[in-house]
């Protein structure tokens, strides 16, 4: 958790005091309870997942660069899946519990989908950043991409432009070096 010290002149005034994030105060602890509060292993009782701190490697993330911070990549995390009714009920308990608190400085909301009717997949990336001020600062990435080009009508059409752009392009690059070296040679 992140805190800060406050000057003892100014301690009177303030009650709570909540520093920004950097490599030195990030909050690696493995595993909590509900609420944020130490978590105490009981017998045949499993540990909350959104709770457990998990590393970039076991999350298969990359740093991610926002407005404010680079974020390392790992964190306490919480999967969005199953029926609607599901999702809202887990939110709503995560809500509860405080799950977003002042030591929350990022939210990531990860996305991944696939249209059919056109082919294309899209990745989505929204993150809220919040600093030790408290304000939210959001912003979004995404990206579609055709990841299966060779399929339906144009497949034809796709595969004879990219066969012609690449034939086009050994072509000059063999002439521009033959230009090249024949130009180096005589002068």
């Amino acid at each position: 958790m992140s805190h800060c010290d406050t000057e003892p002149q100014l301690a009177q005034y303030f009650t709570n005091c909540s520093a920004d994030i950097s490599s030195s105060n990030e909050d690696h602890t493995s595993q909590y309870a509900a609420s944020w509060t130490p978590y105490v292993e009981i017998q045949g009782k499993e540990p909350l997942e959104e709770y457990r701190y998990k590393s970039a490697e076991e999350l298969q993330s990359t740093p991610a660069e926002g407005l404010l911070h680079v974020y390392p990549g790992g964190g306490y995390t919480v999967l969005l899946k199953g029926a609607p009714i599901d999702i809202i009920l887990n939110l709503d308990r995560l809500q509860r519990e405080n799950w977003i608190d002042m030591n929350t400085r990022a939210i990531f909301v990860e996305l991944s989908m696939y249209n059919a009717q056109v082919n294309y997949f899209s990745v989505i990336q929204l993150m809220i950043e919040i600093p030790a001020e408290g304000y939210l600062l959001p912003s979004a990435w995404v990206e579609s991409v055709r990841l299966i080009k060779y399929q339906g009508k144009d497949a034809d059409i796709i595969i004879f432009f990219e066969n012609y752009c690449d034939r086009i392009t050994y072509r000059n690059s063999k002439y521009i070096l033959f230009v090249s070296d024949y130009r180096t040679y005589y002068t």
